[in-house]
């Protein structure tokens, strides 16, 4: 429905830079994100100068692997309002995929600067550390995404597995029992919530588990 509304838009304005970055916004959700980037590309070549552009942009390009392109759209929102939250967690993601890990850490930190109750910078954090071997930060900012949006699945079973990790498989558990059920059509959900069943010994479950995270 909402995509039927902004092309009536275009249909009568089709230059018109919110409804083609909205519109591309909609495409990368849906998962096409060549068509994303047309779109908002569009959208940044007509209104240079709005950060969300340039943001939204970035997300588009990383999530098809064209990390260094997503850093530059995000670096371009940054230039535009230095303290935009959303595109320095944006730039700290493509810096951890680019490997630069330290650099990462650093955005998601001035990220939790500007708002501290950021719970995706917190998760975003905790991922990073956790690859840096530095565990007990990790879990630290897992627990405070957790506490920040109980809903949030991705931190519920970052925190269960990263519990499970440290052999606290019965503290795990609930954690990943309650990110499938936030939500059931992710797969590495499912495999993590297994890996909670396997250690506390529910082989039925955990194969159960397993099974759904193959299937979808």
């Amino acid at each position: 429905e909402a995509a039927t509304l902004y092309q009536r838009v275009l249909a009568q304005e089709k230059e018109n830079p919110v409804a083609l970055h909205l519109l591309g916004v909609l495409h990368h959700q849906r998962g096409d994100n060549a068509r994303a980037i047309e779109l908002i590309g569009r959208a940044v070549a007509l209104r240079p100068n709005v950060p969300a552009f340039h943001a939204n942009l970035a997300e588009a390009y990383r999530a098809l692997g064209q990390l260094e392109r997503a850093a530059g759209c995000c670096r371009a929102a940054l230039g535009l309002w230095p303290d935009y939250r959303e595109a320095l967690c944006n730039l700290g993601l493509a810096l951890q995929g680019l490997g630069k890990k330290d650099e990462a850490v650093e955005r998601f930190r001035r990220a939790l600067e500007l708002r501290p109750n950021f719970a995706t910078a917190h998760n975003n954090l905790g991922i990073v550390l956790r690859d840096l071997g530095r565990l007990d930060e990790a879990l630290e900012h897992f627990r405070k995404a957790v506490e920040l949006e109980p809903n949030f699945a991705p931190a519920r079973t970052n925190l269960g597995q990263m519990l499970l990790d440290r052999g606290q498989a019965e503290e795990a558990l609930p954690h990943c029992q309650e990110a499938v059920r936030l939500q059931p059509d992710m797969a590495a959900l499912h495999h993590n919530l297994g890996n909670a069943l396997r250690a506390m010994e529910q082989f039925v479950e955990a194969r159960a588990s397993y099974l759904e995270a193959l299937r979808l």
